[in-house]
């Protein structure tokens, strides 16, 4: 019985330590960014990307959130991102206009229940912004 036991509950942690190296992490999704400085939103899908998790543009919208199209939609946004505590992953920003990463841009995220708050730095000067989930239909 004592062999079994131990076989048994081997087991379990495995089957529990698969089903949480699969689950989705906390930034997994589709987020809507603030409005740009000519009033442009972008709604961002998180995924894995590899090993890491990355984030494209998946739709742009105007400031009535109504659907616009723009070259921008398809790009890489950022890539390469870690979770590096919690629910905080960091990462580097892939330049709209460049087709490599610039590694001197960090991302800094965290999730926080319906929002991911979202640093971009170069060197000490950063920026801020908070993302909220969205849903979209197919």
């Amino acid at each position: 019985m004592g062999k079994g036991f131990c076989a048994q509950g081997l087991w379990a942690l495995l089957i529990l330590a698969s089903s949480t190296a699969m689950a989705k992490e906390p930034i997994e999704g589709l987020w809507r960014t603030q409005p740009d400085v000519n009033g442009l939103m972008a709604i961002v899908e998180t995924r894995p990307c590899g090993l890491a998790l990355c984030g494209t543009i998946r739709q742009m919208l105007d400031g009535r959130g109504k659907p616009v199209q723009h070259d921008a939609v398809g790009r890489v946004m950022f890539d390469d991102v870690f979770a590096v505590s919690g629910k905080t992953y960091q990462g580097h920003v892939f330049l709209r206009n460049q087709t490599q990463t610039d590694h001197a841009r960090s991302v800094k995220m965290t999730a926080r229940r319906l929002r991911l708050h979202v640093q971009e730095c170069v060197g000490s000067v950063c920026d801020f912004q908070v993302w909220r989930r969205v849903q979209m239909s197919p």
